[in-house]
């Protein structure tokens, strides 16, 4: 709600925050309502013992999620192998989500279609490991 000395703005967790009309013509807004979508970026990361079949197949599982999905960009998809990290062969994985109204509900379906299409095919998820050796 725009006032006369002072603009009024929700947040999402539903508190408000008071800026004063002035800071509005010394410094820049961007206005997120109007984008034309928001974008996603996430790794995914992959235990080691997947190899180069398995990762090119959950490069087209993560695709096909993404695709399948309504309110998403069709054409402005990457995902690439980029690295071998720590303790997993990871995808970084960006997409753009037009309908940004239902960006967290887009986010999560995409999640899930991932996660059952690995579950499927057998591709497993990485998390941090270490091996210790005892020595005698």
């Amino acid at each position: 709600e725009i006032g006369i000395r002072t603009t009024q703005i929700e947040t999402f967790e539903g508190s408000f925050i008071y800026i004063p009309n002035s800071k509005f013509t010394q410094n820049e807004v961007e206005n997120i309502s109007r984008r034309w979508a928001r974008r996603m970026k996430m790794i995914i990361g992959l235990t080691y013992n997947m190899n180069s079949q398995k990762i090119k197949k959950a490069k087209e599982l993560i695709k096909d999620a993404i695709v399948s999905e309504e309110g998403t960009s069709k054409e402005k998809i990457m995902i690439n192998f980029t690295e071998f990290g720590d303790f997993s062969k990871n995808i970084m994985v960006i997409y753009w989500v037009t309908d940004t109204s239902n960006y967290f509900n887009i986010v999560d379906s995409i999640n899930f279609k991932i996660m059952e299409s690995f579950e499927a095919h057998k591709i497993e998820f990485a998390f941090p490991t270490q091996t210790i050796e005892l020595v005698k």
